[in-house]
């Protein structure tokens, strides 16, 4: 397998750790933890055709989290436990001081639509976000999905469980609710500053993480 070099100038991520008989990991960086595997040290971020995923060292990824292909994460981002960003059949980008959380999946449709997160984006537990735009500062619910060639406007909620139809748009600064997701009423400054806390925390969760012992 081959190794990519260090994160240190936003460069590819790592791949594979030494067998834990030396106690030093071929390439390292903070954000990434590690799990043990038939003597090895393996995290799940590989590339897929020549293309390798792009993690800042601000970045958390956790070590059951699949990180694939041509991905690219902002700096403070965090993709949490058993998430997917899977960008095998289209590129996947997120912007910074987003996060990912605990089993939510990311894929492109193949050939037509990438996966484009914008910055300041929660992307809640057990949400599919499918070859979609989600602008900046937008909170997608629990169990939520939004489909192929929809735009989710800044500043917006996906409520949880909600489903966004493809090629929906949603405009800016709107609550989303039902199945189909339709538009409840328009945000106020009270609404995105509630928005902008649930990315806080999980800076603060980064944070945290990246100060545990290995």
């Amino acid at each position: 397998m081959a190794l990519a070099p260090s994160l240190s100038h936003h460069e590819p991520a790592i791949l594979l750790y030494q067998p834990d008989h030396s106690p030093t990991p071929i390439l390292e960086a903070p954000g990434l933890r590690a799990s043990t595997t038939h003597g090895y040290t393996i995290l799940m971020i590989r590339p897929w055709q020549g293309r390798t995923p792009v993690i800042p060292a601000s970045c958390y990824v956790d070590v059951s989290a699949q990180i694939i292909g041509d991905v690219v994460l902002g700096e403070n981002s965090s993709v949490w436990m058993n998430a997917v960003v899977r960008g095998d059949v289209h590129h996947i980008r997120i912007g910074a001081n987003s996060n990912v959380q605990d089993c939510a999946v990311l894929h492109g449709m193949r050939y037509k639509y990438p996966v484009i997160v914008g910055d300041w984006v929660t992307i809640g537990h057990n949400a599919t976000v499918h070859g979609c735009v989600v602008e900046d500062a937008c909170l997608i619910g629990m169990g939520a999905t939004v489909m192929n060639n929809a735009r989710i406007g800044e500043g917006s909620i996906v409520a949880a469980g909600a489903v966004i139809a493809e090629n929906t748009v949603i405009p800016p600064r709107s609550l989303v609710a039902g199945v189909p997701g339709k538009v409840r009423r328009e945000l106020g400054p009270e609404d995105r500053d509630l928005i902008l806390q649930y990315a806080r925390n999980y800076l603060d969760y980064v944070k945290i993480y990246l100060a545990e012992p290995r």
